[in-house]
């Protein structure tokens, strides 16, 4: 049939006969197992690798995207100067602890500058009792210090210039 073939032989000597044996099979059928299974591990291969691109890309987002948010929420809050931002802390990894943490700093940050400038318009007022009266770690724990100091000092002040004022209008009755 014109058909490439794989071919095997033998003799075989009987006595004063020799014989020869002769198998043939066409190369396509011999070979028809092997390229079948050169196909189907093709196939898998391809399948895997898409599997395997697919998992990746999803692992990568599953992880990138609270990074992603946090670096927004810290960019935005540069921006806009408003620490009253808060994260969404539903994460249960390293990153949402960093998102917690980062949210209780804005807040902490917030409640400050929100006690300073309430302690600043009451000064302005001429109301001097007024403190910041939450209670902070570290360089916000200086700063609130400070501030209640100040309101302190400009108070002190204020009751020892009405004392003098005082004084200074008794002495001059005195000296009618």
């Amino acid at each position: 049939n014109g058909n490439p073939v794989l071919s095997a032989y033998s003799s075989i000597d009987l006595g004063a006969f020799s014989w020869a044996i002769l198998a043939e099979i066409d190369e396509a059928e011999a070979f028809a197992g092997i390229v079948a299974m050169r196909w189907l591990i093709i196939i898998c291969v391809l399948v895997g690798a898409i599997a395997i691109t697919a998992c990746a890309l999803f692992i990568s987002q599953l992880i990138s995207k609270p990074v992603l948010e946090l670096s927004q929420t810290i960019q935005r809050v540069e921006r806009e100067g408003n620490f009253q931002i808060t994260l969404k802390d539903d994460h249960r990894d390293e990153i949402g602890a960093t998102s917690r943490a980062f949210s209780q700093l804005l807040n902490n940050l917030s409640s400050v500058i929100t006690g300073t400038n309430t302690v600043l318009e009451e000064l302005s007022k001429g109301v001097y009792e007024t403190s910041v009266s939450e209670k902070f770690p570290g360089q916000l724990k200086t700063l609130t210090h400070g501030v209640n100091l100040a309101a302190q000092k400009v108070q002190d002040a204020q009751t020892e210039s009405s004392e003098q004022a005082r004084q200074a209008e008794v002495s001059a009755k005195q000296a009618q």
